[in-house]
C-alpha cells in the first residue's frame, strides 16, 4: 500500500523525519517531493503506522491516508512511478 503522510511543522525537520522513517521495519520505502509530506510504502495498515508516529511525535498533528486508484495531481514522473510501483493490485 502507498500512503500520503502530511504533518505539522512541530514534527521537526525533514532530515529527522526521514531518518525516523528509515529506521522503521514497518516502512518499506518512502519518498518526498513536497513540503511537510512523505509518500510511504508499507504492508501495514494506516492504524499501525499512525500509532508509531503518534508515539514518537507526541502532540503533533498529522494525517496518513492510503492513496487509492482514484487519484490525480501534478507530481513528478518519479513520484507517480513510486505510487504505481508500490500500490497493491
Amino acid at each position: 500500500m502507498v500512503y500520503l503522510l502530511v504533518y505539522s511543522d512541530s514534527f521537526g525537520d525533514r532530515d529527522g523525519i526521514r531518518s525516523f522513517l528509515s529506521s522503521l521495519d514497518e516502512i518499506d520505502h518512502w519518498r518526498y517531493d513536497m513540503p511537510n509530506s512523505f509518500y510511504i510504502s508499507s504492508k501495514k495498515n494506516a492504524d499501525v503506522i499512525a500509532n508509531i508516529l503518534a508515539n514518537h511525535y507526541e502532540n503533533c498533528r498529522f494525517i496518513i491516508s492510503e492513496i487509492s486508484k482514484n487519484y490525480q495531481g501534478m507530481l513528478s514522473q518519479t513520484t507517480w512511478e513510486f505510487i504505481r510501483n508500490y500500490q497493491e493490485d
